[in-house]
């Protein structure tokens, strides 16, 4: 039996909340917003391609666990021309909703770690994050941006189905000259990767980049 992405996404974030003691009743909302309609790029298969990657990190335990924690929390609530980041904040909020049903109780530590994890994909940088959790945020990063770095057939899918999510807000003229403006953005640092497992991916993805701010 062949399972939708939705269900792998379902079995893959039960386990999850299970670990962390979360009620399974909290695991479908988290799952049905990823299987909204219009959603062509930020979706479940978004989600288990980063799930997928994070199996070859050297985290291991409790890191691993809040890690993919974080990867299946932060694209929760996704609102396209809403104020900039918006959606990132309000996904971060209810993560931590999600985190106080275990017990009730605030754990500020981990509400801070999930808060600034998710926050930093904003803008994919670290500028925002405590040194004590940039071993997993760093990492959430790399994988949210892994597509950057394949070959540019698959770049260029990439680009089509995002601009599927904005095209009901925006002409394709405002989302092309966004999109440059973006990648131009990410060429003017001095990496795009913060983790040496995702160094290799480099050069492609300064190819593609440059590839697209010229277009």
């Amino acid at each position: 039996m062949k399972f939708s992405p939705t269900d792998e996404l379902r079995l893959a974030v039960t386990e999850i909340y299970g670990e962390l003691g979360i009620p399974y009743a909290a695991v479908e909302p988290l799952c049905c917003s990823y299987s909204e309609r219009w959603r062509t790029y930020h979706d479940a298969n978004h989600i288990l391609g980063m799930l997928e990657g994070a199996r070859g990190l050297v985290l291991m335990g409790n890191e691993l666990l809040l890690l993919k924690f974080l990867i299946v929390s932060h694209d929760r609530w996704l609102k396209v021309g809403r104020e900039h980041g918006e959606s990132e904040r309000e996904s971060a909020r209810l993560a931590i909703e999600d985190l106080q049903r275990r017990d009730g109780e605030r754990h500020p530590p981990l509400e801070e770690l999930v808060y600034q994890g998710i926050t930093a994909t904003i803008t994919h940088t670290l500028e925002c994050v405590d040194e004590r959790f940039v071993n997993i945020v760093a990492p959430l990063i790399d994988l949210d941006l892994w597509g950057l770095g394949q070959d540019p057939a698959y770049f260029q899918s990439q680009t089509e189905a995002i601009w599927l999510e904005y095209e009901p807000r925006y002409t394709r003229a405002e989302y092309d000259e966004g999109r440059k403006m973006w990648a131009a953005t990410f060429l003017e640092r001095p990496k795009i990767y913060l983790t040496p497992h995702f160094k290799h991916l480099e050069p492609q993805a300064r190819e593609n980049l440059q590839a697209l701010a010229l277009s």
